[in-house]
């Protein structure tokens, strides 16, 4: 059984730039969206990667639909940076998100986000 005491393989957070404070509702018309990373322990060399899933934004769209994926080569066990969205031309579809967070194909961690009027 794995133990709650070991710590994450990453820390992420989302925000309205590079070094903003973290947030997790942004509005339609947000320009674009940091997702960051800053790793804890990882093999040097690991594959950081996140997906970017619309969870329910309407009928046009699938549930759990994937907008986007993004990812890095680990450096050393510290690395960290981040990765930006860019707003679509008409804005970014209201609803709930989640960003999905993969160390080397392995789910570590996931973000729930929303995108309001």
């Amino acid at each position: 059984m794995k133990s709650d005491a070991t710590p994450k393989q990453l820390a992420v957070s989302l925000a309205k730039d590079r070094f903003g404070k973290p947030v997790t509702t942004f509005s339609s018309n947000t320009p674009e969206i940091y997702v960051r990373w800053q790793g804890q322990r990882l093999r040097q060399g690991a594959d950081v990667k996140a997906v970017w899933i619309a969870e329910n934004i309407g009928e046009d769209f699938p549930q759990n639909y994937k907008v986007d994926e993004a990812s890095a080569i680990a450096e050393n066990p510290t690395a960290h940076g981040s990765f930006t969205l860019v707003r679509p031309e008409d804005g970014w579809a209201q609803g709930d998100y989640r960003v999905e967070f993969y160390v080397d194909d392995a789910l570590v961690d996931a973000v729930k986000m929303k995108i309001v009027q």
